[in-house]
């Protein structure tokens, strides 16, 4: 039987308003910080912009799958989301 209990990368990927930048690195900063108190949480990596562009990359690391859902379906991501 294929062992299930393997490791999961969010790769979740934002384009930032101009002028918003400032703001956007604040709620990622919070967004961060509730994600890592969840089980699981393995870390995660952000990959700002460069050369003038306001695309951004993070990268957030689980210990499985039922982790990673766990923070993908919680009422808390959703409300930071909103």
């Amino acid at each position: 039987m294929e062992n299930l209990d393997q490791s999961v990368t969010f790769i979740v990927q934002h384009k930032v308003k101009p002028g918003k930048q400032e703001q956007y690195e604040e709620w990622l900063k919070k967004i961060m910080s509730h994600a890592s108190r969840y089980p699981g949480h393995q870390g995660a990596n952000v990959i700002r912009p460069s050369g003038g562009s306001l695309d951004y990359a993070i990268l957030v690391r689980w210990a499985n799958i039922e982790s990673a859902k766990a923070w993908s379906d919680s009422d808390e991501r959703k409300d930071l989301i909103a």
